[in-house]
């Protein structure tokens, strides 16, 4: 696979991200068309991608997630629970079909058929008459007959674009076409980049005249897929959050570590440098020992900026939990309210692979057994909103993770008579702080059915474990009828030299 692939499937994974975040902050009683306009041009981005790539079905598909999100911002559809969620479906969908291309998925690529057609009967139909476009586009001088083909190609496989007809007449390598669009010239130009210098195309809006050159060529050869689209309505406006962007670049992981190796055997050269220095006479020793001291202080400089690169922002694995919390929240049948604090503290590349999957073992825990159903919850006077709280503390030598929730907490009479049916010697008088340690043991469970969710044990000895390989510690503190808070302490260094959190 290319570099350029690689390129392409980091940015549609970055877009894709992008349409998520932006779907689960639309409150469908203030929405506003900057909002739909964010998402729709990450989703642009994408459909423009796989096309240029060959991923024609991808391309097809996120087309419809555009015309859909057009209708949005058009105020012809409102942005209710149910059409965010098929959004939000198609989301998934997307990043499976690219997985699928990129290797990552088992078996044959399965066309999500069923999303399609929910897409095109909210996307598509009883649509009113497309504003569409005449015009003559024209490119060239072309130098290689293949760049022209490829620009065909984008109007033969993207639904919407319209038919595009060559029209005789021109010459030196200029070739000219009409088309039928709803398409502006910018969306035009940017899939017209992807193969041909932008500098030699330019585009002619067609004035409509019964004599028009256009209309010559006959109805059945413009209509191509026109009423597949929706009214474009472009505009440049801001992102949904507009931080001021600093460049970046893509580097592999690898290519870091070995920076960090590197870094490692210049500190060691430097002490051996020292060590000896001290054959030499005194006046040579301190003038190597005070050019050693310079390049030490430059390595350590080195050192620190390329530990840096491994650093990771919590925000990256807290930006998850709002899907979770929405898609648990329509499974379980209860309502959530997250808050999440210390999104900017960072953490080592490899320590937040660790702790990502008991981060989400946790939340998933304290939606389902910790937070009551609405009713329970209007029945004890609290909000019939659980609150899941994610919180990060970096202490000096340490960093500390909770999860907390305002739930019912832990069942000690549960939890005693689960561990007795396995046959465990606990006592009547066991310390809480010990006995709600036995909720980590593998195969561990009160639940007395197996849900979707959980149930099976599973899940919660990952954290235990994974914590413990960093050297850390997993402690709970729960009050009935008030909620349970896990945290996770994890030094600064862990026992196999990983660093735990640093900024």
């Amino acid at each position: 696979m290319s570099q350029l692939h690689h390129i392409f499937f980091g940015e549609a994974r970055e877009n894709l991200d992008v349409m998520e975040q932006g779907l689960l902050r639309i409150d469908p009683q203030a929405a506003d068309n900057e909002q739909f306009s964010a998402i729709f041009r990450a989703a642009h981005s994408v459909k423009g991608g796989a096309a240029a790539f060959g991923f024609t079905h991808v391309a097809e598909f996120v087309h419809l997630m555009e015309s859909l999100l057009q209708r949005l911002r058009n105020r012809e559809l409102q942005p209710d629970a149910l059409l965010v969620d098929l959004l939000l479906e198609s989301v998934d969908a997307t990043r499976a079909l690219l997985a699928w291309h990129q290797g990552g998925a088992v078996g044959a690529v399965e066309t999500p058929d069923a999303l399609i057609q929910r897409l095109r009967a909210l996307a598509l139909d009883a649509l009113p008459s497309p504003a569409a476009r005449a015009l003559t586009i024209r490119i060239g001088p072309v130098g290689q007959i293949a760049e022209l083909q490829a620009v065909m190609a984008l109007f033969r496989d993207i639904p919407g674009l319209g038919a595009l007809t060559e029209l005789p007449g021109e010459g030196g390598n200029i070739h000219a076409f009409a088309v039928r669009t709803d398409a502006s010239d910018e969306e035009l130009m940017a899939l017209f980049a992807f193969h041909v210098a932008t500098d030699l195309v330019s585009i002619q809006t067609v004035e409509s005249s019964p004599t028009s050159r256009l209309g010559q060529l006959g109805a059945e050869a413009l209509k191509g897929d026109v009423e597949s689209s929706v009214p474009a309505t472009p505009r440049v406006s801001a992102p949904l959050h507009a931080p001021a962007e600093l460049p970046t670049i893509r580097v592999a992981s690898e290519k870091v570590e070995h920076l960090v190796r590197l870094a490692a055997e210049i500190a060691e050269t430097q002490t051996m440098l020292e060590q000896g220095s001290r054959r030499l006479d005194p006046v040579t020793h301190a003038q190597l020992l005070a050019s050693v001291s310079q390049l030490r202080r430059a390595t350590d400089d080195l050192r620190q900026s390329v530990l840096a690169l491994q650093m990771v922002p919590m925000a990256s694995v807290f930006h998850r939990f709002p899907r979770m919390l929405r898609d648990l929240s329509k499974k379980l049948g209860k309502k959530f309210t997250l808050i999440a604090q210390g999104e900017d503290t960072e953490l080592g590349k490899t320590v937040m692979e660790k702790i990502t999957d008991p981060l989400m073992h946790l939340v998933r825990n304290s939606c389902d057994h910790g937070v009551e159903t609405p009713a329970e919850r209007r029945a004890v006077g609290k909000p019939e909103a659980g609150t899941i709280s994610l919180s990060v503390i970096n202490q000096q030598g340490s960093v500390t993770i909770e999860v907390r929730d305002d739930g019912r907490g832990l069942a000690r009479e549960k939890i005693l008579k689960a561990a007795r049916e396995r046959g465990l010697p606990v006592s009547d008088q066991l310390p809480d702080s010990e006995l709600w340690q036995l909720v980590f043991a593998a195969g561990f469970s009160t639940a007395e059915a197996v849900t979707e969710v959980s149930g099976r044990g599973v899940g919660l000895d990952v954290v235990k474990r994974n914590v413990t390989a960093l050297g850390g510690e997993v402690a709970i503190t729960s009050t009935p009828g008030q909620g349970t808070c896990v945290s996770m302490h994890l030094p600064v260094r862990g026992t196999n030299g990983q660093r735990a959190g640093v900024r």
